[in-house]
Parts: C-alpha cells; sequence; structure tokens
C-alpha cells in the first residue's frame, strides 16, 4: 500500500469507509473547498456530534502539522464544540505529540487515541480488505500492476508452456516425417495441435510445433 498516492480528498474518502467501520455510524462526507474544521461528521437527533479531521501531511510532517493544529484548527475546534473530535492524519505520531494535540483540543478529544497517525491507520487499512480493494490507489502504483492482473492467466500458460518444452528437447530427435505429415495435411505453414496428451498422434503434432518454433 502506498498512501502518498492519494490525493487531499481520496485520503478524506478513506477515512469515511474506515471510521464508519470503527464507529458503527454513517459519516457525512462534504466536496472539496473550506471545511470549517470538518472533513467527516456524524451529527445524531440526541445532540452528538462527531468531528473527524483528515491531515494527509506525508510531506509536510510531524512538527508542522502539530503547529498547523494549534494555530489554525484549534480556534475551528473551539468554536464548533463537538462532543468528540478525532484527527486523522498520514504523520507518524510520537507519544509526546500525541499528547499535546491531547492536551490542548481537551475536552473536545477525548483520548490520545483518538489522534491516528500513519501507523494507526494503516493498520485499519489491513484490518478491512473490502477497503483495500474499493480504494485502487492504495495498491495500483502503475500500470505494470494492472497488467499483470489482467494477464495473469496468459503468463501462467505460457510459462507452463515455456517449462514444458525445455524439459521435452532434451529427447526430442527431428525427423523428415513431421514436415512430411505437415505437408500432405496441408498444414504448412500454420500450427495444429490434436490428439490426446502424449498420444502417437500429439507427438507428431508436439514434433511440429517443436520443430516450427524452434528449440
Amino acid at each position: 500500500m502506498n498512501l502518498d498516492k492519494l490525493t487531499d480528498f481520496d485520503f478524506e474518502c478513506l477515512c469515511k469507509d474506515l471510521f464508519e467501520k470503527m464507529l458503527g455510524v454513517r459519516l457525512e462526507l462534504f466536496t472539496a473547498g473550506s471545511d470549517g474544521g470538518t472533513d467527516l461528521r456524524y451529527m445524531s437527533h440526541t445532540g452528538e456530534k462527531i468531528v473527524i479531521q483528515c491531515k494527509h501531511w506525508m510531506k509536510s510532517g510531524r512538527s508542522k502539522l502539530i503547529g498547523h493544529m494549534l494555530k489554525t484548527e484549534l480556534p475551528k475546534v473551539r468554536k464548533l464544540r463537538p462532543t468528540r473530535y478525532i484527527v486523522a492524519s498520514t504523520v507518524d505520531m510520537t507519544i509526546p505529540a500525541k499528547d499535546k494535540l491531547y492536551t490542548s483540543f481537551q475536552p473536545y478529544v477525548k483520548s490520545p487515541s483518538d489522534l491516528f497517525g500513519i501507523d494507526e491507520i494503516t493498520s485499519l487499512i489491513k484490518g478491512h480488505p473490502d477497503v483495500i480493494r474499493k480504494h485502487i490507489r492504495l495498491w495500483l502504483n502503475d500500470s505494470n500492476v494492472l497488467d499483470a492482473a489482467i494477464s495473469k492467466n496468459i503468463f501462467v500458460r505460457s510459462q507452463h508452456f515455456a517449462d514444458e518444452v525445455k524439459g521435452s528437447v532434451k529427447t526430442y530427435v527431428s525427423t523428415s516425417k513431421p514436415w512430411a505429415g505437415a505437408k500432405n495435411s496441408r498444414l504448412e505453414p500454420r500450427l495444429y495441435h490434436f490428439g490426446r496428451a502424449w498420444s502417437w498422434e500429439d507427438n507428431i503434432s508436439e514434433n511440429c510445433r517443436r520443430t516450427l518454433c524452434g528449440s
């Protein structure tokens, strides 16, 4: 998996699927743009309000994320006054970093465990194979992976045939009979394969095939 391939909105969609499973609620996802401190939200008829902030800051790093959270996001959270505030990020979170954010965002962050770093996000992803399949950019890093997946059966059959030829060619003796058979049957220059495996007819066709294809 490669989270670096995700856009900011891709990461929000990924977090929506993960936290819906973890929290057991349906989360609201908003269009890209100014979010007022809210990327994902759950509001119940009883007044419960869960706000999740998604920060895809792999290139910026932990120190910049903490500075941004304290300077920019904390005032927004105080205005929102959620009953629970969760941060999902793609930076590596240390114990001091979590403790600093937890202390600063009380009473909205209920526990340091509600501050997710990249290792915890990755762990959540691995626990939900259906989410991995849904978010193709997590694992489809280039077209070669897709080509290999689509052509898997062809590769397997080709490799099997190549191994079979390598094993059989050691005992193969070229004669004129395959060419005579091909000429009489008007098979030349096309290639045909018939008969049961290792039958007399198949041996002839196998010799034709190997002779035409080369050793």
